[in-house]
């Protein structure tokens, strides 16, 4: 069955790369050509079909969904064996759900899985993750991508961070990007949740005007 599956799947590619290389339909100038083309697209139209609609596709098909809920499941559980805490409060950040992305639902990746899994066994939280992986966390100052030397030559590394900030507690530490930005995202959401507003570093409405309120505040 699966060796029948596989070559149907082989002749099914060549079909669409035979006509992924005609000269397709809009691009016909004349009326042989366009009855050429037609031909070809109906010769393949019906084996094509009948490979993406069978059932053995629809079966397979099947068999990946329900193997990439299991897979979601775990990793989710991995997330929550990170901490030994009894109960968990997750924080996921909003940019894998394009909140307030102007491309109206194009090019975006992610979903709603990792909360859809983690809101079964413990509360989950949305949070801004604005400025969450460029803000160092013990000076609140504008983190570096740190440079290597590699074969003879000088690449960044942007896979890691570093605080350039000679008064920072963690001055010229590298430190790992998803781990900082993990940790800058529960931070800002516990400060929200408890609060009511996070830190003006991850706040994305941070404005001259309230930058200056503050100041005025500290004087007082």
């Amino acid at each position: 069955m699966l060796r029948l599956l596989k070559s149907e799947a082989n002749a099914t590619n060549c079909c669409d790369i035979y006509l992924s290389r005609s000269i397709g339909i809009q691009h016909c100038s004349t009326f042989e050509e366009l009855e050429t083309v037609f031909a070809q697209y109906s010769q393949a139209k019906n084996f094509v079909r009948k490979f993406y609609h069978s059932k053995s596709n629809a079966k397979r098909k099947k068999r990946y969904e329900l193997a990439k809920g299991k897979y979601y499941d775990r990793l989710a559980a991995k997330d929550r064996r990170f901490t030994h805490a009894s109960t968990h409060i997750m924080f996921i950040g909003d940019r894998r759900h394009a909140v307030g992305s102007p491309i109206k639902g194009h090019l975006r990746f992610g979903g709603h899985w990792k909360e859809l899994r983690h809101s079964r066994y413990t509360p989950t939280l949305i949070s801004n993750e604005h400025n969450s992986s460029q803000t160092c966390l013990w000076c609140f100052s504008k983190l570096s991508h740190p440079y290597t030397a590699l074969d003879g030559q000088v690449k960044m590394t942007n896979g890691s961070f570093i605080c350039l900030n000679a008064a920072c507690p963690q001055k010229y530490v590298v430190m790992s990007r998803d781990r900082l930005s993990a940790l800058a995202i529960g931070l800002a959401g516990a400060a929200q949740f408890m609060l009511g507003y996070t830190f003006p570093c991850f706040d994305p409405k941070n404005t001259t005007e309230k930058q200056k309120l503050r100041s005025y505040e500290n004087l007082i």
